[in-house]
């Protein structure tokens, strides 16, 4: 996936300079100021912002929001603020909507905290588990169509979505031995006896996979 792109995340990110909260979208946060990034953030940079917290009161939390192209709820985001001096202030961050990410400081000090303008940046990273990262790919959705005339059959490959490159069929009809499945794109097959036959299509593709089932009679002529 790394030789699509020209960048890696970490040439952005300041490593052991800025603390770093690292919120999880299921629960749970990690704080830390050396951290090395080996995928691919949203357009592959640091989204930042100038950014005036103010005095945030003990208990409290000030937020802002910041655009960040191709964003999407779910995300895991890594925020970072050059005002924030003390472990006893967090910086987390979250995808709120389409496109735009909230961050948040929050004051756990005991005490009112001063936080001083400074630059936002923030990181965010698909992990949707998508085995590409371009916004495009298109999970596949399988599909075909058939004609049948005196038990031969000719199927036609119907399937969407980027990148489809493996094709297998069964043809549900265990009497024909090794001639029960293919992998071509549009097969034929002759059905040697009547009767209904469930035929499954999987296509697998650089954006998943996905299977289609139709049944197919054959009467007898």
């Amino acid at each position: 996936m790394g030789q699509r792109y020209e960048r890696l995340a970490q040439e952005h990110l300041n490593v052991g300079v800025n603390r770093i909260w690292v919120e999880n979208p299921g629960g749970g946060q990690l704080r830390s100021t050396q951290i090395g990034i080996h995928t691919l953030a949203r357009g592959q940079q640091a989204y930042t912002a100038t950014w005036a917290p103010g005095t945030i009161a003990d208990g409290d939390e000030v937020a802002t929001t910041i655009t960040v192209p191709d964003a999407t709820t779910g995300d895991v985001v890594w925020a970072s603020h050059t005002g924030v001096l003390t472990d006893t202030l967090q910086v987390t961050g979250h995808v709120s909507a389409a496109n735009t990410v909230t961050a948040v400081i929050s004051n756990k000090s005991g005490a009112s905290v001063a936080v001083a303008s400074g630059t936002l940046s923030v990181l965010v990273f698909d992990v949707s588990g998508q085995t590409k990262a371009d916004a495009n790919c298109v999970p596949p959705t399988a599909g075909f169509t058939f004609e049948i005339d005196f038990g031969f059959a000719t199927f036609t490959d119907t399937s969407t979505g980027t990148g489809i490159d493996t094709w297998s069929w069964d043809f549900g009809n265990p009497g024909s031995g090794e001639d029960n499945t293919s992998t071509l794109q549009n097969p034929t097959h002759l059905f040697t006896s009547t009767g209904s036959f469930d035929v499954v299509l999987t296509v697998t593709g650089e954006c998943g996979s996905d299977d289609f089932t139709d049944t197919v009679e054959h009467i007898g002529e």
